[in-house]
């Protein structure tokens, strides 16, 4: 814990992306649905048409996604950095300053590329990923809590589409659980 009293606590902490199972979860919610139905519809669609090209189309998906996770073990280092704040009104997660760097440049370079492409949808990602760098819930707002002990992992849900991963050391797990519990 980088700082610690009655009222407030807060740390920093560099989750490995990879490895983390909050984060696997969610990749696979967000991307390995969406693109295990088209691998799923290309595939079906090849064999039922007897024509092979739809493996093309099946290769460069996964093509994508291996390049995907090599660009973010490159840049990132494969870790997602952040910082937590606990008090007595409410948890907030930010991106560390470095990593809030590189994922604006980045969300720059992708919007300006966009624009030269003529791209708006890529555009639009690329002003998404400028979002969600500060996130703040109150203590009153938490719905549901899940405790991950093996991955030193807390999930809070403020609402059946809201949640966030509070990311603990294993020095500081079992403080910052008994902490959330006696706030909820």
């Amino acid at each position: 814990m980088k700082t610690s009293t009655d009222e407030k606590t807060s740390w920093q902490i560099n989750v490995p992306i990879f490895k983390n199972i909050l984060i696997l979860k969610q990749l696979m919610i967000a991307i390995g649905i969406p693109f295990g139905i088209v691998i799923l519809v290309l595939f079906f669609t090849s064999i039922g048409s007897g024509s092979r090209d739809a493996f093309y189309g099946i290769g460069l998906i996964i093509l994508l996604m291996l390049v995907t996770a090599m660009f973010i073990m490159i840049v990132f280092g494969g870790k997602y950095a952040v910082e937590f704040e606990m008090d007595e009104n409410g948890i907030t997660c930010k991106s560390q300053e470095h990593y809030r760097q590189k994922s604006t440049i980045i969300g720059f370079l992708t919007i300006i590329l966009s624009i030269f492409s003529k791209n708006p949808t890529t555009a639009g990602a690329g002003l998404l990923s400028q979002t969600k760098h500060v996130v703040r819930i109150r203590w009153s707002k938490i719905r549901e809590i899940k405790f991950y002990p093996k991955y030193q992992t807390i999930l809070i849900k403020e609402d059946a589409l809201s949640s966030l991963g509070i990311f603990c050391t294993k020095d500081n797990y079992t403080a910052i659980a008994a902490y959330i519990k006696n706030r909820v």
